[in-house]
């Protein structure tokens, strides 16, 4: 895990002190179906790196967690690999961010949150949903886990793969299939639908009886660049 330098180059105290917290590592255990492969995701402890952030300083010794100097803070997030470029099995996925904020008393309130990766983003659980804050994902495409959600059964049949109820407040900006497929407009003749607004976020388990509370907005930037399953 690296913290970049904005121009481009790695800040090695960071990324040590960063890896120290353990508010971000890498896995391979989450099976996307419809990928019909194994993610090598970066995980995202949000309350994590929030703490993080804040008790050693990462931002710089002039800001904090209130910084409003960018429109809120912004993290961008990503996977550097060999297929970064290209259709892959890369993401990013963050967790713990029922409500946007640190554990440290002493820490200053978030007044807002964007996270922003070029791969896809997998968001597990609420999100923002307790005291709310501005907030917003931008990702070549965007996927929902619920609190339900669980590796173990990732790989498995969807009637082991039951949702909860879950919430999220964020706007959503993210790659979308596209009706008609690649033959555009035209292809619509073809029965290539791409399943309507309710498919824009990419869900992987059985809602049946269960219902995400989502509020927000719908931004699409058309057709995903790396992922093209099905």
């Amino acid at each position: 895990m690296e913290v970049r330098n904005p121009d481009g180059s790695t800040d090695h105290l960071a990324s040590a002190t960063l890896a120290g917290c353990g508010a971000a590592s890498r896995s391979g255990s989450l099976y996307n179906n419809r990928e019909e492969t194994y993610i090598e995701m970066l995980d995202v402890d949000v309350e994590g790196l929030l703490d993080c952030l804040h008790s050693h300083q990462l931002m710089g010794a002039s800001k904090d967690l209130d910084d409003s100097s960018e429109g809120e803070l912004v993290w961008c997030l990503g996977i550097d690999g060999p297929n970064a470029n290209w259709v892959n099995d890369y993401g990013v996925r963050v967790f713990n961010g029922r409500e946007i904020v640190s554990s440290l008393a002493a820490a200053p309130a978030v007044r807002g949150l964007t996270i922003v990766t070029d791969q896809a983003i997998y968001v597990q659980g609420d999100y923002s949903a307790v005291n709310r804050k501005p907030a917003a994902f931008l990702a070549d495409s965007l996927n929902v886990l619920s609190n339900n959600w669980s590796d173990t059964r990732g790989a498995g049949p969807l009637s082991g793969r039951v949702a909860s109820d879950t919430t999220i407040f964020a706007a959503f900006l993210a790659g979308t299939d596209t009706t008609g497929g690649f033959a555009g407009p035209g292809g619509r003749d073809q029965d290539v639908y791409n399943g309507g607004v309710e498919n824009y976020p990419r869900v992987h388990e059985t809602w049946s009886g269960r219902t995400l509370t989502y509020l927000g907005s719908f931004v699409s930037l058309n057709r995903p660049r790396h992922v093209d399953g099905a």
